[in-house]
This record gives C-alpha cells, structure tokens and sequence, in this order.
C-alpha cells in the first residue's frame, strides 16, 4: 500500500494510522525516522518506507536592499540565500551580514550569509517555513584592503570588527606583509581626509569606518 501525504501551509501532515502530526521546522531527516518509528511500533508490517517526492511550496516575502524586492515562492529545502538570490541578489548597498528573519510566531533571528559560507552553520542561514519575511537592511561598515594579504577587496565588517577580523576575511597576510605599517585612509564625519599608519598588533586602539581603505604593505 502506498499513500502520499502533502504537508498543509499551517505545517500539519496528515499520516494515515497516525492522525494529525505537525511538521513545522522539523528536517525531513527527523521527521522521516519520526514517523517509520510511530508506524513500526503501532503497524506489524516487514517493510515500511517513507521518502520525498516533492518538497512542499509555500510564500514568503523579501524585502530592503534587493533587486527584486516582494513574495516569492519557495519549497521546503530552500533557505535564507536561495530567497536573496531568488530577489535578484542584495543590491550594491545591500547587507548579507545582517538579515533579519522574522518568522510568524513573531521571532526574530539576525542571519550572517558570510559567516554561513565560511563555516557552513545553519543557524547563519536556516530552512524557510511558510510565512516568513526576510529583510536586507543597508550595510553599515564596508572596508577595502590591499596589498599583502591573500584575498584583496572589499568586505562588509560588522560593528564589532575591526582590522583583526578584516585581515582574517581578507585570509589573512602574505608571507613578505610587513604589519608595521599598515596604512589606513578614510573620510571623518566631517568629510575631512586623512591618513594613518599602524601597527598590527597595536590595532586595539584603531576603529574602522565605512569606506575606509587599508593598505598592507609587503
């Protein structure tokens, strides 16, 4: 006997034997061996089988510095970079660093796409549920570096970064970088340009701005 189950847009699954079960948040994974263990204790049956067929489909919504901002369709395996992308991509001024995931129980998660593509964690860029609204704010702090390090550009920092975490970003230094002197040019708020030189260790004292530029010479 075969039965396919479709779960309902308020995350319920109706599971023939079993009745109501709620599938909200729950990965396939878990709610797979959720209900074969349910079955197995409750059905005398050798061979029991549960698989996906197709995710289910749902809207959520996208809004601030993207491209295409508004209600998209997405499925059950979809997450917080594939709606971004499914916007069009954030825009030029558009954060990845600190999208806010309001969820319709009314809480609210701060997600780091950066982070989440460093270390591949999902809580930087979980599933969607049904009803979610995702929002890119403006990036606050964007950085350029130069010079000695692996992977020169510009990186979006958040509040609490500074010249370790960009150098880190940015790889880290080369071999030949001398961290003496590194140089650090910006507009204060005044609109008045200036000019340091650091030392790397000492950077404790030294507070990046937006469009800031840092050379590291070799």
């Amino acid at each position: 006997v075969k039965y396919e189950l479709t779960i309902q847009n308020d995350g319920t699954l109706e599971v023939p034997f079993l009745g109501t079960l709620d599938a909200t948040g729950k990965e396939y994974s878990s709610l797979r061996n959720s209900i074969l263990t349910s079955f197995r204790n409750r059905i005398p049956a050798d061979y029991v089988e549960f698989e996906l067929t197709a995710p289910a489909r749902f809207e959520v919504f996208v809004g601030g510095a993207v491209r295409s901002p508004g209600t998209i369709i997405v499925h059950a395996m979809h997450r917080a970079h594939d709606v971004v992308r499914l916007a069009d991509g954030a825009d030029k001024h558009g954060s990845i660093r600190r999208i806010e995931l309001v969820r319709t129980d009314g809480s609210a998660h701060q997600l780091d796409l950066a982070r989440f593509f460093e270390t591949g964690e999902d809580q930087f860029n979980p599933l969607l549920r049904p009803g979610d609204r995702l929002y890119v704010p403006t990036a606050e702090i964007t950085v350029s570096i130069s010079g000695s390090v692996r992977y020169p550009g510009s990186y979006e920092l958040l509040p609490s970064e500074q010249l370790p975490e960009l150098v880190a970003w940015a790889g880290g230094f080369q071999p030949d970088a001398d961290a003496d002197h590194i140089e650090i040019s910006g507009y204060s708020s005044r609109g008045v340009f200036g000019r340091q030189t650091v030392k790397f260790e000492l950077t404790g004292y030294v507070t990046l701005k937006d469009q800031d530029s840092v050379n590291v010479p070799s």
